[in-house]
């Protein structure tokens, strides 16, 4: 594995650890899941609460190895919200990590449809299409050019070719774009 993938690699983790961590803080300690059902104290069931758990469920399965079971939970999940970010993304995470770069790409293009100031969305996007596809590098840079257009030159975009043409020892694109950041 190259040192470019082991950085993508920690990366995927740390979000989805980041993630897992923010629904673990933000939850209850008197919730308990039973069976897959969300049992409150109060006897109440929030869809939304009810969503996280399930979810947690299945970032707990992907954590401990359990790719598929992690996949097939986010893939149910997604039929009732097809548009929830977490399971957006952590679908296209968990594709990108067993290798299916075509489904990894589905996934990330239906988060960035539905979120399309999303930043990270076409940073991670642009590193599969970078590292993982065929004409990759050209697509990349087209959907954070596209990125730029939709989130209005969002400064991490920017960083990202920045980094793209420090890496391909293009000095007047890296500075074109380090000037438009201001540095």
């Amino acid at each position: 594995m190259t040192n470019k993938n082991k950085y993508i690699l920690i990366g995927v983790l740390i979000i989805i650890a980041l993630v897992s961590l923010f629904f673990l803080m933000n939850k209850s300690n008197e919730d308990v899941i039973n069976n897959g059902e969300v049992i409150n104290n109060e006897n109440e069931l929030n869809e939304e609460d009810i969503l996280r758990e399930k979810t947690l469920v299945a970032v707990g399965k992907a954590n401990d190895g359990d790719k598929e079971g992690a996949l097939n939970d986010y893939l149910s999940l997604l039929e009732e919200y097809p548009n929830d970010l977490l399971l957006l993304n952590n679908t296209a995470v968990l594709y990108s990590d067993m290798g299916d770069w075509e489904k990894s790409e589905e996934y990330y293009l239906r988060l960035l449809e539905a979120y399309p100031t999303l930043t990270q969305g076409y940073r991670m996007l642009a590193y599969l299409y970078q590292y993982r596809f065929d004409d990759g590098e050209a697509k990349a840079l087209a959907l954070i050019e596209e990125g730029l257009i939709k989130t209005d030159n969002d400064p991490n975009l920017i960083r990202w070719l920045i980094g793209y043409y420090t890496e391909k020892d293009n000095e007047e694109m890296k500075n074109y774009y380090l000037e438009m950041i201001g540095e």
